[in-house]
């Protein structure tokens, strides 16, 4: 038996263009021949992960900001600040916004788009969105009630608008990640009320006026995705039509699984479920240590 391999960098461009037009025609068996082998396409190990970089304060417009870097997907979070006027019966709580910004140019798989297939990725931005705020609210990592400036008079509202820069897959976790590092760095303004004239005065003539939001842990996610039968981590842009199942796991400092869910054909046995667990938990550390970084 005579194995023929093929050099890349040996073909000509006709050679070339056809064999990425077999990789994009018969691209899940393009993929199993690497699944066979345990690898991916793009060398990585079916559960290796790519490089994460977090850059903070890139936005001098914003109160906050990050730009999180996952391999080539990309996103940008900044962080507006807002007061606001509390809604009944929660008088003390604040008010946290997410919008996640999907554009025709973050991605090649958008790069030419129908005004249906630009409706479809207007709502996929906006259920990303929807699916964030709701993670991060529901996990309690910040209290609402620290954003009250004067019960029933005033709040803050925290925006977070989130621009997908390059959509390389995996956009979910680059999101959050964002978003966390973004708050991380967030400061409050000291604030006053005025009884006699009924306003809020903000003082942040002076870096010492300012206090930071107090977050009880970090968000930490990993992305799984299922073919025939393998675990695969970290899924590209390329990945994720191939997969028979999505699984989304989010844990904070201390291990707790904070948010888990799965789409897609089929269950996964507890065997399966162990060993996405057991990866989460070593993602999280690696992650946490990244954020451990940052300058606040």
């Amino acid at each position: 038996v005579h194995r023929i391999t093929f050099d890349m960098a040996t073909l000509t461009q006709k050679e070339r263009i056809c064999s990425n037009s077999h990789r994009k025609i018969y691209a899940l068996d393009f993929y199993r021949k690497f699944l066979a082998q345990n690898v991916r396409p793009d060398k990585r190990s079916l559960h290796d992960c790519r490089s994460v970089l977090i850059e903070t304060n890139c936005i001098s417009t914003a109160d906050a900001s990050a730009v999180v870097k996952m391999g080539a997907t990309t996103v940008t979070c900044g962080v507006k600040l807002e007061i606001a006027t509390p809604r009944s019966p929660n008088v003390k709580q604040g008010f946290l916004e997410i919008d996640v910004i999907l554009d025709a140019l973050s991605t090649l798989k958008y790069h030419s788009l129908s005004s249906y297939e630009q409706q479809c990725v207007k709502n996929e931005g906006k259920a990303l969105s929807r699916c964030l705020c709701d993670i991060v609210l529901s996990s309690d990592m910040f209290a609402l009630e620290s954003l009250c400036i004067e019960s029933e008079k005033a709040v803050w509202i925290i925006y977070c608008d989130l621009l997908c820069v390059c959509n390389d897959g995996n956009l979910f976790d680059a999101c959050l990640l964002s978003i966390v590092a973004a708050l991380r760095t967030l400061r409050l303004p000291h604030t006053c009320y005025a009884e006699h004239d009924d306003l809020i005065y903000v003082d942040n003539t002076k870096s010492n006026n300012f206090y930071p939001l107090s977050l009880k842990y970090d968000l930490l996610p990993l992305t799984f995705g299922i073919l025939d039968g393998k675990i695969i981590v970290d899924p590209t842009i390329d990945e994720l039509p191939l997969l028979s199942d999505v699984i989304h796991v989010v844990l904070n400092n201390h291990g707790d699984v904070i948010h888990l869910h799965k789409s897609g054909q089929k269950n996964i046995d507890f065997k399966t479920l162990n060993v996405i667990l057991e990866i989460a938990q070593k993602r999280s550390h690696e992650l946490e240590q990244i954020l451990m970084t940052l300058k606040k």
